[in-house]
């Protein structure tokens, strides 16, 4: 619904909805969707605006098993979950969907102060909630709660001596707000830009146990606290439970030099600092997590039109990632300490630079883009075996260097028809032996997991304002799926 400007008020309005369903592309199952989209805008004076825009989704999503190389050979795209449940059977395709819903409200407004400065400032709040559950089996007895073992047993509803199948809930129950407001100022050659970003961020993770019926349904797929296994003293079962606070403030600055009317460089610095708090609900020796780091992000560009169609440009930029909230806290096994939360791992910081050539005409448009990245102190999530657990965790793994070149056409030889050409080479390798316990992989000059060396894609389009269609296809070339190289997917 498009309401159009309404009366003299200066206001437009929409508000769409989309309700989607679909089979999984392999094996039992299928996807579902709704989504909502609103906007508000108002318009007034010269160049002034304000909205409000609210975005709303609720889906209900498969997920697939991931095979190792021989049980890809042995059944290839038949290594699904099963279609049917039975008793004691945890690899019931229902037991693996995994439900979400988000709310996001934004409200950016534009302000020409004069005809030299304007002001941008977004307001944005977000809610989400969902689930990735998996299933898998409990004992009525021999249970822990972190460190803490407990004395009595617990109730599991459809347990046969002492066992049941349940579905196991891995929830994340967050909120954001935030703002993000700047200042540009344009002055002769110069268009300075100067902002602030603030972000207040809450997560709840839980990994709790709900009950199935005899037909393999989980009573709650939702994995709600309320509707989980308890202990029989009536506190929530749970193989993870913990709240982060993220409080992340930045600032920004950036001037854009138009030198000639065919030249303009660009320069900016931003500086982000992110302060993470946290507590552990599970009994144990942990209880507050603290975390404090900052990033320094310089960028600069140059852009170089030749004439109306074609521009060559440039950049480097920096970027960061700081680790996993989840690695400052402690993982429980057996009531053991089987991985110790640290806040002693460094933010991954990567620079990048890229040159290239682009063109855009009537016709054909076209472009080619040489890249290389460096990255240091690398985000790496792995599964370590810690006394027979498998635990999430995640490392620094050192550096990575990786260069190549993207280049993409695109060609409407008559109206409502076009044709695309895509392809990428890359070249990305390991910089450093890989830390595991206290010993090290050699993995330096190895090549990146899931990096493949060549992509090639390929796809048309066609709508003539009545029918439309299009078609798509895409070779990606061999890859490694082990640090060691030792194991690797066919192109």
């Amino acid at each position: 619904i498009d309401s159009g400007t309404i009366g003299n008020t200066g206001l437009k309005a929409f508000l769409s909805y989309s309700n989607t369903r679909a089979d999984n592309w392999r094996g039992a199952g299928y996807d579902t969707r709704q989504h909502i989209d609103a906007k508000i805008l108002g318009e007034w004076g010269a160049g002034n605006r304000a909205s409000l825009a609210l975005s709303y989704n609720d889906a209900n999503s498969s997920s697939y098993p991931s095979p190792t190389l021989a049980e890809w050979n042995a059944q290839g795209r038949d290594f699904n979950y099963d279609e049917r449940y039975t008793a004691g059977n945890t690899n019931y395709w229902r037991l693996y969907r995994a439900p979400f819903r988000n709310l996001y409200a934004s409200a950016p407004v534009h302000v020409v102060l004069n005809d030299r400065l304007a002001l941008d400032s977004t307001t944005y709040l977000q809610f989400g909630y969902g689930n990735s559950p998996y299933g898998t089996q409990l004992t009525t007895e021999g249970n822990f709660l972190g460190t803490e073992e407990l004395a009595q047993p617990i109730a599991l509803p459809g347990a046969v001596d002492g066992v049941a199948t349940v579905l196991g809930n891995y929830t994340g129950d967050q909120m954001r707000t935030g703002n993000v407001s700047k200042l540009t100022f344009k002055t002769g050659a110069h268009t300075l830009t100067a902002g602030l970003w603030f972000d207040y961020g809450t997560d709840r993770v839980t990994q709790s146990y709900t009950s199935i019926d005899a037909d393999g349904q989980p009573f709650d797929r939702w994995g709600y606290r309320s509707k989980a296994i308890r202990t029989a003293d009536g506190r929530l079962l749970a193989y993870e439970n913990q709240r982060t606070v993220t409080v992340t403030k930045g600032f920004f600055v950036a001037d854009s030099i138009a030198l000639t009317p065919r030249l303009t460089i660009d320069a900016g610095f931003k500086g982000v600092n992110v302060l993470r708090n946290g507590r552990n609900y599970l009994p144990g020796p942990q209880d507050e997590v603290r975390n404090d780091s900052f990033a320094a992000l310089p960028r600069a560009a140059i852009h170089y039109r030749i004439d109306d169609r074609q521009q060559l440009f440039a950049n480097i930029t920096t970027n960061f990632r700081t680790p996993n909230e989840f690695t400052l806290y402690n993982s429980y096994y057996g009531g053991e300490v089987v991985v110790r939360g640290t806040d002693a791992l460094k933010n991954e910081y990567s620079v990048s630079q890229e040159i290239g050539y682009r063109f855009i005409g009537e016709q054909l448009s076209a472009s080619v883009t040489g890249f290389h990245y460096k990255f240091r102190n690398r985000q790496l999530a792995t599964v370590l075996d810690q006394g027979g657990a498998q635990v999430n965790a995640t490392l620094n793994a050192g550096g990575q260097t990786s260069y190549g070149v993207d280049a993409e056409i695109d060609y409407r030889p008559v109206a409502g028809v076009s044709l695309y050409l895509s392809g990428e080479y890359l070249r990305a390798r390991i910089d450093d032996d890989l830390p595991v316990g206290a010993d090290f992989l050699p993995t330096r000059g190895k090549h990146a997991v899931s990096s493949p060396t060549v992509q090639f894609g390929a796809g048309g389009i066609y709508d003539d304002g009545r029918f439309f269609g299009s078609v798509a296809s895409k070779y990606i070339g061999r890859q490694y799926a082990s640090f060691m190289n030792d194991e690797r997917i066919k192109g």
